[in-house]
């Protein structure tokens, strides 16, 4: 066989929204990194299971693999994969490859990156019509990805450097038949523009789709005109990048967007019946106890259809090489074996009060899932 195609998933757990009355629960599902879905037919892909503690196993041999990588541990397996298999070209698509240049250390010569397989090995542009999708066999629900474009209209937050790939034509014909299950549109942030899309979804019952969206005045007032569109609220789940609930931290964040705006568009999606995930920013150094206040009265405006209907997540603050934040805030570097991520700022002990304080205004809500405790853990132990 001279090329193959390969790509990745695996069992996870984690707080999905259900039903309204159902609220938040933990469930199952067999998460798929659904890389060559534009050119299925030409690629025919091999699914590759990763499970936890085992070593995976290369399950084809061929000339040239390509292999949709998504998160660094893909990338772990390709390495060890290649350093066994040396007479193998592995061509690298998908996320990782765009973080490239984060390299740390020179990989095995018989790994080289690509993006845009489509454009380059099939010589075609991605249709949107010709998405398709077959999952892996699974006991449990599905949860995949659906293109609706690549990069963020905003590009101004500071401490953000998400590009998820090229623009591309957009149809929403494929998800007719798509598999059942959790689809999460692969957008920072959907345009605005492109909010019709959201009432043109196929509400049949048999899938649950998730956005990104900002929450600024303009997106506030597309809401208000999609909202009452869509025909199902429990089967399209909004998320909200609020990152810190002070006007003073939006600012130096350069979010574009002001406290009373995020609330707005929080009561206003819960108010009809949607499922929210909010997200936050956690260990910022220059808080005051005004920001942290501002925190605590974002919190008590929730109505109560918000307060029953939205989880939150945080994570720590990660600083990118090229960001503009004061470079005496690159103390802590968040990295691994492969891969450099960024920096952090280890934070004196009045910082950490305020950070904390912070935290435990969102883990006294019963839906709030934290990702990052090593992290911060080792982070303040290095600042003693």
């Amino acid at each position: 066989m001279d090329d193959a195609f390969v790509q990745f998933y695996t069992y996870a757990q984690d707080i999905i929204p259900g039903k309204v009355e159902d609220k938040y629960r933990w469930t199952n599902w067999n998460v798929i990194s659904n890389g060559f879905s534009f050119v299925w037919d030409e690629a025919t892909p091999i699914w590759v299971e990763i499970v936890p503690r085992r070593f995976t196993e290369l399950p084809v041999k061929a000339k040239r693999i390509y292999v949709s990588t998504w998160y660094p541990r893909h990338m772990n397996i390709v390495v060890s994969w290649a350093q066994e298999n040396p007479d193998c070209q592995f061509i690298i698509g998908g996320p990782i490859s765009q973080i490239w240049h984060s390299l740390k250390c020179d990989l095995p010569k018989n790994i080289t990156p690509m993006w845009g397989v489509a454009e380059q090995i099939f010589h075609k542009k991605p249709d949107p019509k010709t998405w398709k999708l077959i999952p892996p066999p699974a006991k449990v629900g599905t949860m995949y990805s659906y293109f609706l474009g690549g990069e963020c209209y905003w590009k101004k937050c500071k401490f953000c450097d998400t590009n998820f790939g090229n623009e591309r034509a957009i149809s929403l014909e494929p998800l007719a038949n798509a598999p059942p299950g959790f689809v999460w549109f692969s957008t920072p942030a959907l345009n605005p523009a492109k909010y019709n899309l959201l009432s043109q979804l196929p509400y049949n019952g048999r899938r649950t789709y998730y956005v990104m969206i900002r929450s600024g005045g303009v997106e506030l007032e597309n809401l208000k005109r999609i909202l009452p569109t869509i025909p199902d609220p429990t089967q399209l789940v909004f998320a909200v990048g609020i990152e810190f609930p002070s006007d003073q931290v939006l600012r130096f964040m350069n979010k574009g967007v002001t406290v009373k705006e995020q609330l707005e568009v929080i009561n206003l999606i819960t108010s009809y019946g949607h499922n929210l995930m909010l997200f936050y920013i956690v260990d910022w150094p220059n808080l005051t106890r005004e920001d942290v206040d501002s925190a605590k009265l974002f919190f008590n405006s929730f109505s109560a259809s918000a307060n029953k209907l939205t989880m939150h997540r945080y994570g720590a603050l990660v600083i990118y090489e090229n960001s503009s934040f004061p470079i005496e805030w690159k103390q802590f570097r968040y990295e691994d074996s492969l891969f450099f991520y960024g920096y952090g700022p280890i934070l004196n002990k009045e910082q950490c009060t305020l950070n904390d304080e912070f935290i435990s205004l969102l883990d006294r809500f019963e839906f709030v899932a934290e990702r990052t405790k090593a992290r911060r853990i080792k982070k303040r132990q290095n600042g003693k």
